[in-house]
């Protein structure tokens, strides 16, 4: 079972958010735990503390995973859209009452619901002068049956 973090990249690499590990100082680069100095347009997601994972049934465990996706940039502004962007993204894949239900699959998880917990929320800026907005959210998540795979 992968971190939810890595998950959360490729789901946002895969709606063209951004390109995964870019040095290019024109794309928007994401990162996985470990924000590098460059490029400065950088989107980094984490894993942070989230409830313990739940059993409904003798088979199946639930985890509520929780992560933080950390945009940086020289532009107050194109950060702050950026990480609106991130925070969009990711909320079309919370389950609606009224809409489709939208699955998502990565290797042996299959995700039934995530939820963005805040607006954009401004850091300040780090040592060079970089502004720094982080959105929160928590991804429902369990194994496959094997007749799902």
């Amino acid at each position: 079972m992968n971190p939810v973090c890595e998950d959360i990249k490729d789901l946002l690499v895969g709606e063209g958010v951004g390109v995964f590990a870019s040095t290019k100082p024109n794309e928007w680069s994401i990162q996985v735990g470990d924000e590098p100095d460059s490029p400065s347009r950088t989107i980094t997601i984490y894993d942070t503390p989230s409830t313990a994972d739940k059993t409904f049934d003798s088979d199946r465990h639930f985890h509520h995973s929780s992560f933080q996706v950390r945009v940086r940039g020289k532009k107050y502004l194109s950060a702050h859209a950026k990480c609106e962007e991130c925070r969009r993204t990711l909320d079309r894949y919370t389950t609606k009452v009224d809409g489709p239900k939208v699955a998502l699959s990565f290797g042996d998880m299959r995700y039934d619901n995530i939820t963005m917990d805040n607006e954009p929320l401004p850091l300040g800026q780090d040592s060079k002068g970089r502004f720094i907005f982080v959105v929160n959210g928590t991804a429902f998540r369990q194994r496959k049956e094997s007749s799902e795979e």
